[in-house]
Formats: C-alpha cells, sequence, structure tokens
C-alpha cells in the first residue's frame, strides 16, 4: 500500500510538471500578422519592359520595405515571391491588430497614388 501511495504521489507531482510547462509554452506563444503587397499585372510590365523590369521591381520593393519599417518598427520582411513582398509584425495586443491594419492601408494608398 505505501508503494502504491508513493507512485501515485509521484505521478502526481510529474502530471504537475507537466502542467507548470505546458502553462510556460503556452505564456511564450504570440500571434503574428502575416500581410504583403503584390504587383498588379506585374507579367504585363515584364513583358513590356523586358530588360528593365527587374531593377525597377527591386527598386519598388525596397521603397516598400523603407515605407512599412517606417511606419510598422516592429516588421520584419519575410520572404519575396516572385512580384509579392511578405512581411510579419507580432501583435501583443488586441488594439495591434487594428492599429497594424491602418497603417498597411496607408502604406497601400501612398505607393497607389505615387504609382498610378
Amino acid at each position: 500500500m505505501v508503494d502504491q501511495t508513493q507512485r501515485l504521489s509521484r505521478y502526481r507531482e510529474l502530471i504537475q510538471e507537466l502542467n507548470e510547462t505546458k502553462k510556460m509554452e503556452i505564456a511564450r506563444r504570440t500571434v503574428e500578422l502575416f500581410f504583403s503587397f503584390d504587383i498588379v499585372n506585374s507579367s504585363l510590365y515584364k513583358t513590356i519592359n523586358y530588360t528593365g523590369w527587374y531593377n525597377v521591381i527591386i527598386s519598388l520593393f525596397k521603397e516598400i520595405q523603407a515605407s512599412v519599417m517606417k511606419l510598422m518598427p516592429g516588421a520584419e520582411m519575410w520572404r519575396v515571391l516572385g512580384d509579392e513582398i511578405v512581411f510579419i509584425i507580432p501583435i501583443k495586443e488586441n488594439k495591434d491588430f487594428f492599429v497594424y491594419t491602418d497603417k498597411i492601408f496607408e502604406i497601400l494608398n501612398i505607393f497607389v497614388l505615387n504609382y498610378k
């Protein structure tokens, strides 16, 4: 009986340790907002500007990245996929989502007005 009580006590300790570890893992989790800017009609532009399209698109991506870093300092460029540049930014509070959505829309409008 003593041996069974000791085993049950040990199991309880192990379960408590696992629960504490799980709580720490959950506390470290974050929510990331992924957002991207895609160049509309890039294939058509590449056909029209056969030799110079690469430099123009790279320049545009650099400008977009600079704007994102200026208005959203916590953002990181995640990757470039063809004619699309993808960023991520951590969401720490509920309001961050709305603030960042407004900033993304602001950046989009800046480029639409400047390049239309």
